[in-house]
């Protein structure tokens, strides 16, 4: 492979990492914020004092669709979530392995098995922009590093106008407001390309910083196996 190719693409490989980065937090700030400020106002307006005594009135039918209408920005938000972490981690993929070569003189012995490896994860990340991380993992960092609480309170609330609710004439078209978008949402996770996980056979590498001045060259033998984990950031 061209190095000077390599150059100019770990430079852009850079600059997008920063990119899905910068997304992600933002996608993550903004969602929560929307959907926490509706339910708040939600339930500042469901409040009522009358002769000493405070009720909150929810559910009712129009706070319900509120609450449903939450879910769905939040939905939205999420997946938008994911879509910048696997960004993320595709691009911290290639970097690291473009870096690997680019750490080590052009003549080394082990460049051709660096340049067989980073060709093969340039082809599948980035021109068949498959995903190098599995989508399991992808929606648990999700759910885990901010939304799993806010999805957990909104379902409760929205479980709770299903059943509270039920009877009203109104109840399917909350029911629809709620399935319609969800589904929409799952779908797109498992059917966009780009989420679609993509195990490679690589060969085996020695740890890079063993072939650097001062390190003592190690062969290991075998290969990987399809093992695809060396990401530098894992969330």
């Amino acid at each position: 492979m061209e190095r000077s190719w390599i150059e100019r693409f770990y430079g852009e490989c850079g600059r997008e990492v920063t990119l899905a980065y910068n997304t992600f937090n933002q996608t993550n700030s903004w969602g929560i914020t929307i959907t926490t400020g509706i339910v708040g106002a939600v339930f500042i307006a469901a409040i009522r004092s009358a002769e000493g005594k405070t009720t909150i009135v929810y559910p009712t039918i129009p706070y319900w669709f509120v609450v449903i209408t939450a879910w769905v920005i939040m939905t939205r938000f999420f997946v938008r979530s994911c879509l910048a972490l696997v960004n993320m981690y595709r691009w911290n993929t290639l970097i690291y392995a473009a870096s690997k070569i680019l750490s080590l003189p052009e003549k080394h012995s082990e460049m051709p098995l660096f340049e067989r490896n980073f060709a093969k994860k340039v082809k599948t990340y980035y021109y068949d922009w498959q995903s190098p991380t599995p989508l399991r993992e992808l929606l648990w960092e999700c759910f885990r590093l901010i939304y799993i609480w806010f999805f957990l309170i909104l379902f409760g609330l929205i479980i709770w106008g299903f059943v509270v609710l039920d009877g009203e004439s109104l109840w399917p078209v909350g029911f629809l407001l709620f399935l319609l978008p969800t589904i929409w949402e799952i779908f797109s996770l498992f059917t966009w390309r780009g989420f679609k996980y993509q195990p490679l056979q690589l060969e085996d590498e020695p740890d890079i910083a063993t072939l650097w001045p001062g390190g003592s060259e190690v062969k290991p033998s075998g290969t990987r196996g399809g093992n695809t984990t060396d990401k530098p950031w894992n969330g």
